[in-house]
């Protein structure tokens, strides 16, 4: 009888699942690749047919981190809201889903930013998505004369710099308690008034 095939995706889900687990109770820099392999029942020469280092699994646990975000900001970039709904939408749920995070799981949370500083490269990937998702909402926004006319590369920047506070992880972490939803709603508030009356200027 044939032996059945193993799901690549999901032995590489359950040693990144494990690897959450020991990073949150012993910090990235003191867990191994082989003792991943150990926690999910394996040898770590089968655990290099998943990761080819301990940097590989990392870097993925990084990556992991970010696909529901990227995903569901995605859907609202996609939809058909006036641009400037869009972007409040987005920079509220990016916030949320971020929160969320944070408040499922502190320790866990704060063991991710701590992966994801030590494996910035990771991270670049995320940041790109979101600068590109901010240039396509903003793009429309000055074809329809709602934000000024100005390269949407460098108004998204501005975007960014403006809602660092409540966008950043870390700012998420270390102010989770000033980060209430209703100042973010009106820091979003202040985004848009001054994207607006840059259009009218």
């Amino acid at each position: 009888m044939a032996r059945p095939k193993t799901n690549k995706a999901d032995v590489r889900e359950e040693m990144l699942q494990t690897l959450d687990a020991l990073i949150k109770r012993r910090g990235s820099h003191r867990v191994t690749l082989s003792e991943v392999a150990e926690a999910c029942g394996m040898s770590q020469s089968n655990a290099y047919r998943f990761f080819a280092s301990k940097k590989a699994m990392m870097e993925a646990g990084v990556e992991r981190w970010f696909l529901d975000i990227d995903a569901e900001l995605g859907e609202i970039v996609a939809s058909r809201d006036e641009a400037d709904r869009r972007l409040a939408r987005f920079l509220k749920r990016r916030y949320e889903l971020k929160r969320a995070k944070h408040d499922a799981d502190p320790e866990l949370f704060a063991a991710h930013l701590a992966v994801a500083d030590d494996y910035g490269a990771a991270v670049a990937p995320h940041i790109g998505r979101m600068q590109a998702m901010l240039e396509s909402i903003l793009a429309d926004g000055i074809a329809a004369g709602t934000f000024r006319s100005a390269s949407s590369a460098e108004l998204a920047i501005a975007v960014e710099m403006l809602a660092e506070g409540f966008s950043n992880p870390w700012q998420i972490l270390r102010h989770h308690q000033i980060l209430t939803p209703e100042r973010v709603d009106g820091a979003i508030a202040m985004i848009l008034a001054g994207l607006e009356a840059s259009a009218e200027a």
